[in-house]
């Protein structure tokens, strides 16, 4: 969120605050990093080849041509990636012709909490039918309490009788949602 914007720095870093409390790992910390125009693939296996981890969450959707109806994999943060490095392994990152930018603020680059990274990791590992929804700034914030996506926090959201649990990362202020039965989930 970039209204709420700690004044903290690590390391040269600035960390943007969110609904997660945790100290970053001293060498590594995860970085927004915004793509060129459709290019967050090439720009994956870019970072990929410098030897840093990536994360590219994919979601898959069904896209009707005129001829034929396909299944396609898109991001779930269209126009971004996750990478996790060092400070002095930003400059590869950034020097990757598919990369636009590092997510920051002025001329720091912000972190990524490790716990909403976790979140959607887990969100897309567990085979669950996620895709990108509106950024939620206000809403229940919810806890799920059993099934593939137990302990994950997010905010309620219904939708013509569907509730739905939005997963956020705050700094780039975009969601993703998941369908989940009211039964599975808790207020915090």
């Amino acid at each position: 969120m970039l209204a709420n914007v700690s004044g903290l720095m690590f390391g040269g870093v600035m960390e943007a605050s969110g609904s997660c409390m945790e100290t970053p790992e001293a060498s590594k910390a995860w970085f927004a990093v915004r793509t060129r125009s459709r290019a967050e693939k090439v720009a994956s296996l870019q970072i990929q080849a410098y030897g840093i981890e990536e994360f590219l969450p994919l979601y898959q959707t069904r896209r009707q041509w005129f001829d034929r109806v396909k299944l396609v994999s898109l991001p779930l943060f269209s126009g971004y990636l996750f990478c996790r490095c060092d400070r002095q392994n930003l400059v590869k990152v950034s020097s990757a012709s598919a990369v636009a930018n590092i997510v920051g603020f002025g001329h720091m680059q912000a972190t990524v909490p490790e716990c909403e990274i976790q979140a959607i990791k887990q969100l897309v590992m567990s085979g669950l039918s996620a895709s990108p929804c509106p950024f939620i700034r206000e809403g229940t914030t919810v806890r799920i309490r059993r099934g593939p996506l137990q302990d994950v926090r997010g905010r309620l959201l219904r939708i013509k009788n569907q509730f739905r649990i939005v997963i956020s990362i705050e700094m780039l202020s975009r969601s993703v949602s998941v369908e989940v039965g009211p039964e599975m989930v808790e207020a915090i």
